[in-house]
This record gives structure tokens, C-alpha cells and sequence, in this order.
């Protein structure tokens, strides 16, 4: 019989995990017979770096090391890699959290989001999905509603006092914020 092993989630290492899940993250389950989600994170070769430094800090809640992966992107071939956790009632949580019925990644009430979204969390959105540009940030929230961003946009003011604006990317919501001068 195995050992169950306790996993202590520090308030940094729970602020990476968010960033991640809201980011390129994702939670899912490995089979309908896992009890616990897990959680899966890739990023292209060209940002393995970021990927690295994340694997080095949760690598506690993995079993194994990041792996090579390709994939066909609009007909061009990318190459990237992936790493996943072990499966964990933290990340079942979770999946409770960032999962609609229907397997859809969503935001959570914006009571919870002001909760959850701390400076580490927010720094690893950014770092996952953001792009600077030469007049400011484009946080790349395309997976996400018109509804969900604005939720996000009202926890960048009301907890940190950053305004931003939404930009459309091939009809996608994005989170735009100007830089400051």
C-alpha cells in the first residue's frame, strides 16, 4: 500500500499555481477513474526559461521532468515543452474553481478573484501570458469572456489601481495597459 504524502502549498507556491491556471495552464483529469485533477503546464522551446523556473519551484508536486513535445499550429509544426503534477486534491479544488460544467476554463467570481489574485499570481499571468509592447502590456486573455476580462480588469484597479482598456485580437478579449510616462 502506498504512503500518502502531505504537500505543503505555500501562499507563494498557491500564487504560482494560479498564475499558471489562468495563464496557459491547465487542470484536468488523467482518466474518469482519477478521484484528483491535475495540473499541466507547456510553453514553446522559446520560452522554456519561464517553464524551467516554474518546474524548479513546484517540482515537489511533480513525478517527473518536463518532456519535449511538438504540435501543428495553422499548418506549421511548433515545438514546446510540458510538464504535469501529480494529482492532488489542491488542484481538484481548483478544477472546481476554474471549470464550468462543461470543461470550460472560466474566472471565478470577482469575490474570489480579488482573493486569489495576488502579486505572485498576477506575476505569473503576466510572465505566462503577457506581451510587452511598445506602448505598454497585452495580457493575451483569449480563452476568456468579454465578461470574465472585465472581472479581471476590475481586480487590476480595485486591488492595484492599474487601469486598462480591452483590445480585440481576432474577436478575442485582451487586456491592455498603457504604460505609464
Amino acid at each position: 500500500m502506498k504512503e500518502a504524502r502531505a504537500y505543503v502549498i505555500t501562499p507563494y507556491l498557491y500564487g504560482i499555481i494560479i498564475g499558471v491556471i489562468i495563464s496557459d495552464g491547465y487542470l484536468c483529469y488523467p482518466s474518469k477513474t482519477h478521484k484528483n485533477a491535475r495540473l499541466h503546464i507547456g510553453q514553446s522551446k522559446a520560452h522554456f526559461a519561464y517553464l524551467w523556473f516554474v518546474f524548479c519551484i513546484i517540482s515537489p508536486l511533480c513525478s517527473s521532468l518536463p518532456f519535449n513535445t511538438t504540435c501543428v499550429v495553422n499548418g506549421v509544426q511548433c515545438y514546446a515543452v510540458r510538464f504535469y503534477t501529480r494529482c492532488l486534491p489542491v488542484f481538484t479544488e481548483l478544477h472546481a474553481m476554474f471549470y464550468d460544467l462543461n470543461g470550460r476554463k472560466i474566472l471565478p467570481p470577482l469575490v474570489v478573484l480579488i482573493k486569489i489574485l495576488t502579486p505572485v499570481a498576477l506575476a505569473h499571468v503576466i510572465m505566462g501570458d503577457g506581451k510587452a509592447q511598445r506602448s505598454g502590456l497585452v495580457i493575451c486573455t483569449d480563452s476568456f469572456s468579454v465578461e470574465e476580462v472585465v472581472r479581471f480588469m476590475t481586480v487590476l484597479y480595485v486591488r492595484y489601481d492599474i487601469d486598462s482598456t480591452i483590445q480585440y485580437h481576432q474577436s478575442k478579449p485582451r487586456i491592455y495597459i498603457r504604460a505609464s510616462f
